[in-house]
């Protein structure tokens, strides 16, 4: 059996800046930590954005909404 994987640059940056909320127990402080030490700290505009993301990563989260039968 083979598998192709492929990365995306949107998948990415989606799950860069989704761990970087902290919105979920699979989110890895480790990874923030490790990209906190190369990007250096968040300014007070960037913290207010994160909050609102995870905001919205909560409110869909991983969820089935509409199950096709």
């Amino acid at each position: 059996m083979k598998f192709k994987i492929k990365y995306t640059k949107l998948g990415n940056q989606f799950f860069f800046i989704s761990n970087l909320t902290n919105w979920h127990f699979s989110c890895e402080k480790e990874y923030n930590e490790i990209w906190f030490k190369k990007i250096g700290n968040l300014n007070e505009e960037e913290k207010k954005v994160l909050k609102q993301f995870a905001k919205i990563l909560n409110k869909y989260g991983f969820k089935k909404k509409n199950k096709i039968t």
